[in-house]
């Protein structure tokens, strides 16, 4: 019969009935290449991504502490940092503020040729006398209060990180000391 016929070989569709075929996706083109990049790179991203990290959950916990609570407690997180950062430089910061402060001026600030030593001095001292006003006294803070203290405590730490050796430096950045 005359319907009985098969195809044999191989058929194609065409003309403008027949959809266009798709380009291949960006991960079929790249991927491969992207893969070996990835494996080739790995000895120098590998050993980086715990430093990146631990960088990051200490940035991440700075900024919950700079807008996590109310003025008091904002303010008290600031004199926290400074502490913290203090311990992660290898001080035994124990006693009151008034002790911490002075070990922290006597050892860690240095101030910039050109400037008065009571300038730093005596922002640590401001930082210091706003965190017991926090801490004691029964009036709330105002909230230009805690973004004060927030300014001193950048301006304290970059200071603080400043007058550091290099090496020591980074071992205070990377110190996973006092992560809270």
């Amino acid at each position: 019969p005359h319907d009985d016929h098969t195809t044999q070989g191989r058929t194609t569709v065409g003309g403008q009935e027949a959809s266009p075929q798709s380009p291949p996706s960006f991960w079929k083109r790249h991927g491969p290449l992207i893969t070996k990049a990835t494996l080739w790179t790995m000895p120098v991203w590998l050993p980086a991504l715990p430093i990146l990290l631990l960088l990051g959950i200490k940035a991440r916990l700075r900024r919950r502490a700079r807008s996590t609570g109310d003025p008091k407690t904002r303010i008290r997180a600031g004199w926290r940092q400074i502490g913290n950062l203090g311990r992660q430089t290898g001080l035994s910061l124990d006693g009151t503020r008034s002790e911490q402060a002075a070990l922290i001026a006597q050892t860690l600030l240095t101030d910039p040729p050109g400037s008065s030593s009571a300038g730093l001095r005596g922002d640590l001292d401001r930082l210091r006398s706003m965190a017991d006003q926090a801490s004691f006294d029964r009036h709330p803070s105002e909230e230009q209060e805690a973004e004060d203290c927030w300014q001193l405590v950048d301006k304290l730490r970059s200071a603080i990180l400043a007058s550091l050796p290099r090496t020591r430096r980074w071992r205070t950045l990377l110190s996973p000391r006092h992560l809270h």
